[in-house]
């Protein structure tokens, strides 16, 4: 699928899916934000809880992909299925 916008990244490959995964969490707190500041009108959209959200979101999906990824591994099989002769 082309895109509408492209942009030329200077980051190592290894971190694109960290990247993409900032973006998703910053536009999931966008859209949810504007949804709920629609809803009631004594919230203002860009408030600071809104904003530390984000920035902690954002530093724990840091934390997760540059510290946890590389520290912890999980492997999975499928468990082999028993003989259906018997």
């Amino acid at each position: 699928m082309d895109s509408l916008y492209t942009f030329d990244l200077n980051i190592d490959k290894t971190n694109l899916p960290m990247f993409n995964d900032i973006m998703r969490i910053i536009t999931i707190q966008v859209i949810t934000q504007f949804l709920f500041v629609i809803n009631n009108t004594g919230v203002s959209f860009f408030n600071t809880t809104f904003l530390k959200t984000i920035i902690f979101l954002c530093l724990s999906i840091i934390i997760y992909w540059l510290i946890i990824r590389k520290l912890f591994k999980f492997n999975f099989f499928e468990k082999e299925k028993e003989n259906e002769n018997t």
